[in-house]
């Protein structure tokens, strides 16, 4: 019986999706994997500045957490931050209310390891 339960219970434990989401990229800079410096800094505030001014908040993350990104797991990359995760057409909707502020800001499908 214990065999049975315990079979039961992890074929009913939740699964993580492996699905890739959808991010509006504002801004990426590039330097050595996993390491900051205070010009990256100084840039990711102003970029962050640039993007509040539409009501919107950046998230900002190694490069190298993010699977999609093509960046050889170099730099920093700054997204829109949102609560929950994007489809495609959220995502578009999203950058079209960004690039009056951002106007370099395009959307881009990738998987995010994060902390």
């Amino acid at each position: 019986m214990r065999k049975l339960l315990l079979a039961a219970s992890i074929t009913c434990l939740p699964t993580v999706s492996l699905a890739a989401d959808w991010w509006v990229v504002i801004g990426y800079f590039d330097h050595p994997p996993m390491e900051w410096d205070d010009g990256i800094l100084v840039q990711g505030n102003g970029l962050e500045a640039d993007l509040n001014t539409c009501g919107h908040t950046a998230y900002w993350d190694f490069a190298a957490k993010f699977d999609g990104f093509n960046t050889d797991g170099r730099g920093t990359v700054f997204v829109v931050y949102t609560q929950d995760l994007l489809d495609k057409p959220a995502a578009e909707a999203l950058l079209e209310a960004t690039l009056p502020c951002v106007p370099d800001a395009y959307i881009k499908e990738a998987t995010y390891s994060g902390e």
